[in-house]
């Protein structure tokens, strides 16, 4: 499964997107690629994962970006 998103949070465990409204926490794994685009925060990028390696958080991404 792949997922396009602009990468906000960045580890060796870790990377999470922003898609949408959506945030996706996907585990850094051997079957986790990036096979678009150069993985560090702020850039956009393609990640190839397992769909048991991702979790997504509907609305997330948009709850923290509001500085309300």
């Amino acid at each position: 499964m792949d997922i396009i998103g602009q990468v906000s949070e960045l580890t060796d465990a870790q990377i999470s997107l922003s898609s949408g409204l959506d945030l996706w926490n996907i585990k850094r794994t051997a079957t986790t690629t990036v096979t678009n685009g150069t993985p560090a925060v702020g850039n956009t990028v393609t990640e190839q994962r397992l769909s048991t390696d991702a979790v997504k958080e509907p609305g997330a991404a948009q709850k923290k970006e509001d500085p309300l």
